[in-house]
Order: C-alpha cells, then sequence, then structure tokens
C-alpha cells in the first residue's frame, strides 16, 4: 500500500508539472488524469498529496478562484529555455533521427500545453544531417568518460582525402590524452595531445575510430605547449576560443583593420577579451590573441577586402603566401 502511495504522488507531481497559472488543474481532472495511469485515488487523498508536494518545496498554488484548481509556480525551465535545448538536439549531426525525436520528446516532459504547442510548431529537424547509426553518440560518451577519468585513449584516424575512407598511415594506431570535446561548425573536435608530441591536435570525431579508453592516466596539462597555463594566465575558455576553427598552433597578437559591419561578427567570433577602437566613421581596429594557422587564414580570407591583416609583419607576410597560392589556382 505504501508503495502505491508513492507512485500516486510521484504521478501528481508529473501531472502538474504540466500546469501553468494559464493552465490549472481541479482535483476531478487530477483524479481523471490519474485514471489514465491506472492509479485510482479519492479527492481527500489527492489534496493531502498536493499539501505534502507543497511542504516539500514544490511551489503549489490554488487558484485566486478556488473552482478553477491548482497549478505551479516554478518549473525546471522556462519555455526559451526549453526551445533553446531543443534547437540545440535538433541541430546536432551527432544524433540519429530516432534520438532526435525522443531526445525532444523528453524535453517536452517538461513544458506546459502553451510550451508543448510552441515546441510542435517552432522545432525543425533536417533528417539529412543526421547519422544513420549510433557509431558518433557512443564514441561522443566514450570519449567524454575518458576526458572525466583523466585517461588516455587509442583510435585511428581517417584519411579526409581518401575517397574510400581509409585510415591514415596504413592503419595507425594513435594513443592520446584527450582534454576537450568541442562542437565546431556543426562538427564535435576531440582536443587532444599524442604521445609522440608536446602539442595539441584537434580530431574531429566522425573521423576517429576503433576508439578505446585505456588504463594509463593523460598527460598534465602543464606538459603539454599550449595548455601550459590555463590556471595561470588563461582559462579553459580562453584556449578554447582562440583556437581558431578548432585548428591547433601558436597563440600570438595579432592586429586587424575592418569595415564597421564586421565588427560585431569579430565580436561575437572571439568573445569580450578583444580590445576594439573606431577608426574615422566607418573602420575600426581590433587588437585580439589567435592560434594562427590555416584555419585562420581561411576564417580572414572569407571577409575579402572587408578584412586586413596589419601586424605582425611575419603574419601578413604568409597570408599573402596564401593568398597567393589561391589565386595561382586560377591563372
Amino acid at each position: 500500500m505504501e508503495g502505491k502511495s508513492k507512485i500516486k504522488l510521484l504521478k501528481i507531481l508529473e501531472v502538474m508539472r504540466k500546469t501553468d497559472e494559464n493552465h490549472p488543474l481541479t482535483i476531478d481532472e487530477i483524479r481523471r488524469k490519474l485514471d489514465q495511469y491506472g492509479i485510482e485515488a479519492e479527492r481527500k487523498s489527492i489534496a493531502r498529496d498536493l499539501k505534502v508536494l507543497g511542504d516539500s518545496g514544490f511551489q503549489i498554488v490554488l487558484c485566486e478562484n478556488h473552482n478553477d484548481g491548482w497549478y505551479m509556480i516554478e518549473h525546471t525551465f522556462q519555455d526559451f529555455e526549453l526551445k533553446l535545448i531543443a534547437d540545440a538536439i535538433a541541430s546536432t549531426r551527432l544524433l540519429t533521427m530516432d534520438d532526435t525525436r525522443s531526445l525532444i520528446k523528453r524535453i517536452k516532459g517538461f513544458a506546459t500545453p502553451d510550451a508543448e504547442n510552441f515546441l510542435d510548431n517552432t522545432v525543425v529537424v533536417d533528417p539529412a544531417i543526421k547519422e544513420k547509426n549510433h557509431r558518433l553518440s557512443i564514441y561522443f560518451d566514450l570519449v567524454m568518460r575518458a576526458i572525466v577519468a583523466g585517461k588516455k585513449i587509442t583510435f585511428q584516424y581517417i584519411d579526409r582525402m581518401s575517397s574510400e575512407k581509409a585510415v591514415k598511415n596504413n592503419g595507425e594506431v594513435i594513443q592520446a590524452s584527450p582534454y576537450y570535446l568541442v562542437p565546431m561548425n556543426g562538427k564535435y573536435y576531440a582536443v587532444c595531445c599524442t604521445d609522440q608530441s608536446t602539442s595539441v591536435h584537434n580530431f574531429r570525431l566522425d573521423l576517429m575510430v576503433n576508439i578505446q579508453m585505456t588504463d594509463f592516466d593523460i598527460k598534465p596539462k602543464k606538459e603539454v605547449e599550449e595548455l601550459k597555463e590555463i590556471g595561470h594566465t588563461m582559462t579553459d575558455g580562453d584556449y578554447l576560443r582562440i583556437s581558431t576553427h578548432s585548428w591547433a598552433g601558436v597563440k600570438e597578437n595579432v592586429t586587424l583593420e575592418g569595415i564597421n559591419w564586421c565588427r560585431v561578427n569579430v565580436s561575437d567570433k572571439f568573445g569580450n577579451d578583444i580590445t576594439i577602437h573606431s577608426k574615422g566613421e566607418d573602420k575600426f581596429i581590433v587588437h585580439m590573441k589567435v592560434a594562427v594557422n590555416e584555419g585562420f587564414y581561411q576564417w580572414l580570407a572569407s571577409y575579402g577586402t572587408n578584412l586586413k591583416l596589419l601586424s605582425p609583419e611575419n603574419r601578413v607576410a604568409e597570408f599573402k603566401e596564401y593568398i597567393g597560392r589561391i589565386y595561382e589556382q586560377y591563372e
């Protein structure tokens, strides 16, 4: 009997999570919903359970017009938060369509009727971007657990230049210390340091195969060139922000000049920890610290004549060579 009472209490809480000021429930309506779960309950016992939930910290209140019933004031998520979570689930390429639908359905379990209707009409899932199987989600979980446990992983890496998706270096097995799993441009990257290196390498998760977690402890961050300042002059967020396009590279100060319409884009890309000042009415100058590499040059080139690299001089020379190689392809 005690077990049934606990189940009834939990089901009442579940029912009340779907209520709000605009969608209260009377005792009779709660009883009918319990009937749908095969749970019989008297009016007085439901009223007692509502009081127990209220005394336990759940803010369930009676409407000003008592005939309108009861509703819950505070919810785990606000409507806009549910929308943000559902959109993130819908847009990730990591999940299959079935997993995406299942997760969004669970998210709706936290929604009020209005919020559920809103999600039904605004969350769009594109089947074309979804995985066909669970391989990536399994690998994601495995790498994440290795990061939390502080253990190395082994894997093979697919050669992106191969039309047959062959493994690089004749099937070489890579052993590496994983530190982060980072979303970038619709893909996830595992930020690692291989046993043969003291610098980070960013491996695309969808190109990693045969991943296994080992019993070996990861290489301490202080022994990794790009990460050794974390906890001192740099945070984890600082490192991830300045590693443009998830390409590894030397972090250094650069100065750019741009047309004003690019200003917000630059701020969005590199965060608030940059220095920007105006130059005349239609231009700006920005000083920032980034990983200077081909990824940075690709990003810079995408703005054409609207962004210009001013310094350091050696990087300006390198960027000119990069642009020159692109030009040569069309001669």
